[in-house]
């Protein structure tokens, strides 16, 4: 069997956890690991037993078939568009990039050189959403709840790239609709970035969704529920479980009136609604890691000379409209009108010119254009 010359670009957190489980596939050989850091590489070799490098010069040149990039952010586009034009396979963690010029650049350098562009959207792997995912094609309306404290990492992006881009990856997959609408808020609690943040999406379909998002919550959340014509679905993504209401035949043919039952089949129905007319079932969920089953994507990609499950393509679409929701953050009127706070930060939108401080600095800067002059 063939096995990949694997390298991971990022000894962090999730790095090591990439590094970790790469090595127990017969698929890859995972040749090194590289961070510029060196308590990172110290901590990978100690953790890991791994070859670790400074730079990723040693890594072009046939060293590698593939990578897997676990950096922040704002490196994605620059390190990814030199693995790929190097001829390198790239898993890149999610968010592909930070904007979708970026994505584009990557899909196209990704199909230049003939190489596999996979992006970590890991809940596509999720079991609680494979199980449900045959029960909910075509949605309508969805709502999606995502939350967390505050970890101190990917601290470089917000909320909706750090975690809403989950979610608008899965309900991009499952509605298979361009975006029509975005309306959205986000505000600002901790550092340079959204902290907290809600979207409303309107597709050509006539589908409708709600995404919110917070990484400064005081609880965890994963849940998304999802209406269809056929199904209702809820999944919980952290436990994870699934389940499912079917509507029967009476409901979905609209043959029940309630208003003209007798009382005593009015009782029956409250004892009995969600066995007979609205079914429950808890779906089957057969537990596995979603980031191995990524991995072994992965490798079987390349191998098989297939698409992986989320593709390049697939992770910029996701961007685009995260992009769309972040133009409407930065532009939301908190009051509801021109000269009041707009945007994450709740900033006016120019400046009180009756402000004593404002006054004081102006006439500083005359005193020193004229003494200039």
């Amino acid at each position: 069997m063939t096995r990949l010359r694997l390298a991971v670009i990022g000894a962090g957190h999730l790095g090591r956890i990439h590094t970790s489980l790469a090595n127990t596939l017969d698929e890859f050989d995972v040749v090194g690991v590289v961070d510029p850091s060196n308590i990172a590489r110290q901590r990978a070799t100690e953790e890991l037993g791994i070859e670790t490098f400074a730079s990723r010069d040693k890594l072009l040149g046939g060293f590698v078939d593939a990578a897997v990039v676990a950096t922040p952010t704002a490196l994605h586009h620059e390190i990814g568009l030199e693995l790929l034009q190097n001829g390198v396979h790239v898993l890149m963690e999610k968010p592909l990039c930070r904007t979708a010029l970026e994505a584009d650049e990557l899909v196209a350098a990704a199909d230049r050189n003939g190489v596999i562009l996979q992006v970590g959207h890991i809940e596509q792997f999720n079991p609680a959403f494979e199980a449900i995912r045959p029960f909910v094609d075509g949605p309508k309306y969805i709502e999606s709840v995502r939350t967390s404290g505050y970890t101190f990492r990917s601290m470089d992006i917000g909320v909706v790239l750090d975690l809403m881009i989950h979610d608008l990856d899965i309900i991009l997959s499952l509605v298979r609709s361009p975006v029509t609408e975005v309306h959205a808020l986000g505000i600002s609690l901790m550092g340079q970035h959204e902290d907290m943040a809600q979207a409303r999406l309107s597709f050509q379909n006539g589908c409708v969704a709600n995404l919110s998002a917070s990484r400064t919550s005081f609880h965890t959340e994963r849940t998304m529920q999802l209406y269809g014509e056929q199904a209702f679905a809820t999944i919980d993504f952290a436990v994870p479980s699934a389940r499912c209401v079917r509507p029967s035949s009476h409901i979905r043919e609209r043959k029940v009136n309630v208003a003209e039952l007798p009382v005593k089949h009015r009782q029956y129905l409250k004892e009995h609604l969600f066995d007979e007319l609205l079914p429950i079932e808890d779906l089957q969920i057969d537990p596995c890691n979603a980031l191995l089953e990524e991995l072994t994507d992965f490798a079987a990609s390349i191998l098989e000379h297939r698409a992986p499950r989320v593709t390049g393509r697939q992770g910029r679409q996701a961007i685009a409209v995260a992009e769309r929701i972040l133009q409407q953050i930065e532009a939301h009127r908190w009051n509801g009108d021109e000269s009041g706070p707009v945007g994450p930060f709740a900033q006016a939108t120019r400046p009180v010119l009756s402000s004593p401080a404002w006054d004081k600095s102006r006439e500083d800067d005359v005193t020193v254009h004229r003494r200039a002059g």
